[in-house]
């Protein structure tokens, strides 16, 4: 189904008081980035050294001759053979010369692993809104952080303030129906830019709503996207002034520029619905600078 026109918090469905509320919550929401969870990296397994078998030489015959002639020759006597003596071991070979060192630079790492971190959160303590009103709900679910949007509401996001207006922004997002993604710049109700997947129809849309007009800057289709409900899909924004470029499951699918992006820092989590009902569950969040 086509994405619908964003819910406006400032309509009267939600309830001017309910909006006041929930301003002077986000107002107040810890800007601080939530240190990350370091990762520890599972050691190498190592085999043992292999014991190299070594076999014994093999004895030389120490037993001489048993028959003797009884009758010598007039000529001189003969010589005893002797015992060879035992041949002296191969030199062990030197050791195989370790591979030079290549000189290709390393592999560059995806944007969203580049950058100090400002926000890593993978949703198992507080921080976001958890609330609900007229037809829509944000909160933790599961370890994990939920939106859900009945049909015809429309947009309904949660967001979080860093220190930075241009960011790298990825979160793991399963969509079971609507539309779910990330909300970028979120000045007010408004001013914002949103990206958003589809996964039962593999569609992607950025969109910029600017004074309370909505512009799609990038749309289309991408088999990138992992389809179905319980897909779960990786995307990435990096806002760069008014510069936009997105992604998903590390596939670039658009760049666009977003002409008079609002110059905010705040960032955070969207769904949409539409004619039917949306549901977007999120984890692993990073928001870091741009390098």
């Amino acid at each position: 189904p086509p994405l619908s026109r964003p819910f406006l918090l400032a309509a009267g469905a939600i309830g001017g008081a309910m909006l006041l509320a929930l301003a002077v919550w986000s107002a107040g929401l810890p800007s601080t980035p939530t240190s990350a969870n370091p990762i520890r990296p599972t050691p190498d397994a190592r085999r043992p050294l292999a014991s190299a078998a070594v076999a014994a030489p093999t004895a030389a015959p120490t037993a001489l001759p048993t028959a003797v002639p009884t009758t010598l020759p007039t000529a001189a006597p003969p010589t005893v053979p002797m015992a060879a003596p035992t041949a002296l071991p191969a030199p062990t070979a030197p050791p195989t010369a370790a591979p030079p060192l290549s000189n290709a630079a390393p592999t560059a790492l995806p944007p969203e692993q580049q950058g100090a971190p400002l926000l890593v959160d993978d949703f198992s303590g507080g921080g976001w809104a958890d609330l609900r009103g007229g037809g829509w709900t944000v909160g933790y679910a599961d370890g994990r952080y939920r939106i859900a949007v009945d049909a015809g509401v429309g947009t309904i996001w949660s967001y979080r303030s860093v220190i930075a207006q241009d960011v790298t922004i990825a979160v793991d997002v399963q969509a079971p129906s609507g539309a779910g993604g990330l909300v970028l710049r979120f000045l007010d109700e408004n001013n914002y830019l949103t990206f958003v997947i589809d996964p039962t129809q593999r569609a992607y849309r950025l969109e910029q709503r600017r004074g309370g007009a909505l512009t799609v800057l990038a749309a289309g289709l991408s088999e990138a996207i992992r389809p179905g409900g319980e897909a779960l899909n990786r995307l990435t924004a990096q806002v760069r002034g008014d510069l936009v470029g997105v992604a998903v499951n590390g596939q670039p699918l658009a760049e666009a520029e977003a002409i008079g992006a609002p110059a905010s820092p705040r960032f955070g989590l969207v769904a949409i619905s539409g004619a039917n009902p949306a549901e977007a569950l999120f984890d692993n969040l990073q928001i870091r600078t741009v390098e």
